[in-house]
């Protein structure tokens, strides 16, 4: 993965600093992740219904573009975008996460890059810190927003660890 954020200057020094720390993030678990991750071991679910690797990536995507497209830029994330990324499918909050396609990390990596790219060029063009944005009957501070974007990659990016290696060493 590309270190997007030091290519795209943000408008805001403290926005920066989030931009950075979202990249470190996503860097670092992707690396403690690794690349031999096999396509079987992404699409996995221990029961019907249960988190894969593969279904956590896709989870992370789409809260990214969420917060992104629908909050911060005040639209809807794109149909497609949302198909591609099993949106309808996944139920977080009731543990209900869809069979996704046994295919190569770069699959999925590929979806999240590309949410990443445009989370940080809406990032770099913010002008108010102190700006508030309402969502769902909630009224979330910019900063509350990036704090969150920073430690839902982090969680997931965690998590995705955690069940690479119960596969591993399961073998």
């Amino acid at each position: 993965m590309s270190d997007t954020a030091t290519k795209i200057t943000a408008q805001l020094p403290e926005v920066a600093v989030y931009m950075k720390m979202l990249e470190q993030s996503t860097s670092e678990w992707r690396w403690m992740l690794g690349k031999d991750v096999t396509p079987a071991q992404l699409s996995h679910q221990a029961y019907p219904g249960a988190h894969s690797i593969g279904a956590v990536l896709l989870h992370m995507a789409d809260s990214e573009a969420i917060w992104t497209m629908e909050v911060l830029e005040g639209g809807s994330v794109p149909d497609a975008l949302k198909k591609e990324l099993l949106a309808d499918e996944t139920d977080v909050w009731n543990g209900k996460w869809p069979t996704v396609p046994a295919e190569p990390l770069e699959f999925y990596y590929e979806k999240l890059d590309r949410v990443r790219k445009h989370t940080l060029e809406v990032l770099a063009g913010l002008t108010d810190i102190d700006k508030d944005f309402t969502a769902w009957g909630n009224t979330f501070s910019l900063r509350w927003i990036l704090g969150h974007m920073v430690s839902h990659d982090s969680q997931h990016g965690g998590q995705a660890i955690l069940l690479h290696v119960a596969q591993t060493l399961r073998r």
